[in-house]
């Protein structure tokens, strides 16, 4: 079977799964590190916004709030 070079540098070749990058059965590769990365920081992220929800929708209401009042005083001006 023949291979095709896609031209991906060397560094780069055990983050693609490429058999040149480190034993792929006993230890992660760099691609699968990187992705549990992404994943933590993604929970981190919704436990942020879980806990500050509350603030969040408090804003809204003030903003809401103020634009009705500023409305309601346009019309009985």
């Amino acid at each position: 079977m023949a291979t095709i070079d896609v031209g991906i540098p060397p560094q780069f070749a055990a983050s693609f799964g490429s058999d040149r990058g480190a034993n792929r059965d006993t230890e992660p590769t760099k691609w699968v590190e990187q992705m549990q990365m992404i994943q933590q920081g993604y929970t981190g992220m919704s436990l942020l916004v879980d806990i500050n929800r509350d603030r969040l929708f408090t804003i809204g209401t003030v903003l809401l709030a103020l634009a009705a009042g500023s409305w309601i005083g346009s019309l009985l001006h």
